[in-house]
C-alpha cells in the first residue's frame, strides 16, 4: 500500500487524480443536500455525465497538450484563446468552399500564429509573457475584423459535406465514443509519447530546465522553443475545428478567458512554470479536474460565472505558490545533499 502511495505522489497528476476522485465523491454527497434533490448524486456519477464532461472539455484538452510543450520549454502562451477564436472563425467561414478548406485552414492559421510567437520568443529571445500578451491582442482583433464582430454559422450547399463536417464534433466511433474524445485521446497519446520516448522530447526538457547548458550541449534552443509554439498553435487550430463542428458556430469572443483554465490545468497537472517539468498525462488530468470542478459548481448551485472565475483564480494562485515552494524545497534539499 505504501509503495502505491509513493507512486501516486511521484507521478505528475497522480495527487490531482486522487483529489479529483475525492472531489467527485464530496460533490455527490453535498449536491443532493444543497439542491434538495436526491437524484443529483445518481446524475453526477452517471456514465452520461462522465462522457459529457470529457466531451465538453476535449477541445481544451487538445490545447493543453500543446501548451504543455510550451511550459516545459520554460515559457508561457497567453494568446491561445485568441488563436483558438481566430482559427474557429476561419474554419466556420471556409466550409462554404468545401470540407478540405474547413479542415486545413484552422490548422494552417493555428500553426502560423504559433510560429509567429515561436519566432519572436525563440528566435529573437523576447519575453514570452510580453510577446503573447501583444499577440493575444493582435489575433483577437484579427478575429473581430474577420467576423465583423458577428457570429458565423458554417454552411455548405452539399448535404454530404455538412454531414462529414459535423461528424468531427458530433459523430461517435463504434456507436458510443464521441469523436471529440477520440481525437483528444489520440492527440494525448501522440504528444505524450513524443515527450517521453523521443530525442525531441528529451531536448525540450533539457532546454526548459537549463537553457544555457542545453545550448552548450549543441541543442538548437531557439528552434526547440519555436517548435514548441508551433505544436501548440497547430493543436489549438485542431481544437477549434472540433469545437466548431460540435456547436456549429463561431464568433469573435468564443475563446475569451480560456487561457486561464488551460494554464491552470497544465500547472495543476504538475508542469513547472520554471520549465523543465511536466507531462501530457498530468495536463489531461488537470483538464478533467477543471471540467468536473465546473460541473460540481453547477450541482452545488454555484451558477454565477464570476464566482466560478474567482474560485478558479484562487486555485491557480495556490497552485503557482505550491509549485514555486516545491521547486525551492527541492533545490535546498539538493544543496544540503552536496
Amino acid at each position: 500500500m505504501k509503495a502505491v502511495w509513493n507512486k501516486i505522489k511521484k507521478a505528475d497528476g497522480g495527487m490531482l487524480l486522487l483529489i479529483l476522485i475525492i472531489y467527485v465523491a464530496v460533490v455527490s454527497l453535498i449536491g443532493p443536500v444543497i439542491n434538495h434533490n436526491a437524484l443529483a448524486v445518481n446524475t453526477f456519477l452517471s456514465w452520461d455525465i462522465l462522457v459529457m464532461t470529457i466531451r465538453q472539455n476535449a477541445a481544451y484538452g487538445i490545447i493543453a497538450c500543446g501548451l504543455t510543450y510550451v511550459i516545459i520549454s520554460g515559457n508561457i502562451d497567453l494568446s491561445i484563446g485568441s488563436i483558438y477564436t481566430l482559427c474557429a472563425c476561419f474554419c466556420a467561414k471556409n466550409l462554404q468552399y468545401g470540407l478540405l478548406p474547413a479542415i486545413v485552414m484552422p490548422l494552417l492559421v493555428g500553426l502560423a500564429c504559433g510560429l509567429i510567437n515561436g519566432g519572436l520568443i525563440g528566435g529573437l529571445k523576447l519575453n514570452s509573457f510580453i510577446v503573447t500578451i501583444a499577440t493575444m491582442s493582435v489575433f483577437a482583433s484579427a478575429a473581430i475584423i474577420y467576423t465583423s464582430s458577428g457570429i458565423i454559422t458554417p454552411k455548405n450547399e452539399s448535404a454530404a459535406v455538412m454531414a462529414a463536417f459535423q461528424t468531427v464534433g458530433q459523430g461517435k466511433l463504434f456507436g458510443f465514443l464521441p469523436m471529440p474524445i477520440f481525437i483528444f485521446i489520440i492527440v494525448a497519446l501522440i504528444t505524450g509519447a513524443v515527450l517521453r520516448y523521443t530525442t525531441a522530447g528529451t531536448k525540450l526538457y533539457f532546454v526548459g530546465s537549463s537553457p544555457i547548458s542545453a545550448r552548450y550541449s549543441g541543442i538548437h534552443t531557439r528552434l526547440t522553443v519555436a517548435a514548441s509554439y508551433g505544436v501548440c498553435g497547430l493543436l489549438t487550430g485542431l481544437a477549434s475545428l472540433v469545437t466548431v463542428s460540435r456547436i456549429m458556430s463561431a464568433q469573435s469572443q468564443m475563446g475569451m478567458g480560456i487561457e486561464l483554465d488551460i494554464i491552470l490545468a497544465v500547472v495543476l497537472g504538475g508542469a513547472s512554470i520554471l520549465g523543465g517539468k511536466g507531462t501530457v498525462f498530468g495536463s489531461v488530468i488537470g483538464i478533467l479536474f477543471i471540467g468536473f470542478l465546473k460541473n460540481g459548481f453547477t450541482f452545488m448551485g454555484i451558477d454565477n460565472v464570476y464566482t466560478q472565475k474567482i474560485i478558479s483564480g484562487i486555485i491557480l494562485v495556490a497552485a503557482l505558490i505550491f509549485d514555486v515552494m516545491k521547486e525551492r524545497g527541492a533545490l535546498r534539499w539538493k544543496k544540503k545533499g552536496t
